[in-house]
């Protein structure tokens, strides 16, 4: 989540956005390397994983971003469907837009713009993915004027058209998407609040 970037990394998420990168080898991720050993030396039993990773961030001095207040502004603004421009985020999060800028590309990773096409996108294919019986026009967010806008925004995220995709085996994503949604009410993390207290 965002927060949790800001809040453990020194970089801004914009530059490690849409690429891979080595945590053994880029120090922006050397708090986290004790932890890749411990993981790696351990019998790989989900309860005993979970107290390593537990523990390990107990451990890790987090530092207070002076973001914080102002990234959760923007978290919250951007699940609300009904936002559709920039404009509307500046008024909802009540951030001037050059600061809404820097704080979305250091923690998000991405410009304003791109963020309320990612939502919008998202809230489409997590539709899709609950019920893939649906038609993409179906599922279409209300913030899309045709299926040709909706087209375009597949391949720039996806690399790919939204048939080419429908017609490719996902199971492992399609049951994750279908659990979280049973448990959080969400099927994908950046639709789901970042306060626990208002969760579905």
């Amino acid at each position: 989540m965002p927060l949790g970037w800001a809040s453990f990394f020194d970089v801004k998420a914009c530059d490690y956005a849409n690429i891979s990168s080595d945590g053994l080898a880029d120090d922006a991720f050397s708090a986290f390397r004790p932890l890749s050993a411990a993981l790696s030396a351990s019998s790989g039993e989900f309860e005993e994983e979970l107290a390593l990773v537990e523990a390990h961030v107990a451990k890790i001095q987090l530092k207070q971003s002076s973001d914080e207040a102002m990234i959760s502004a923007i978290n919250e603004a951007l699940i609300e469907p009904k936002l559709a421009a920039v404009n509307d985020l500046v008024d909802k999060t009540g951030l001037n837009i050059r600061t809404l800028e820097r704080v979305s590309k250091r923690a998000f990773g991405f410009s304003p713009q791109t963020l309320l096409r990612r939502q919008r996108f998202l809230r489409s294919l997590a539709k899709f993915m609950i019920t893939p019986s649906s038609k993409w026009r179906e599922v279409l967010d209300d913030q899309y004027y045709d299926q040709a806008q909706f087209s375009r925004d597949f391949k720039i995220f996806m690399t790919m058209g939204p048939r080419e995709y429908a017609k490719r085996d996902r199971p492992i994503f399609d049951a994750s998407v279908r659990a979280r949604e049973a448990m959080l009410g969400k099927a994908v993390q950046a639709l789901h609040s970042p306060d626990p207290s208002k969760s579905d």
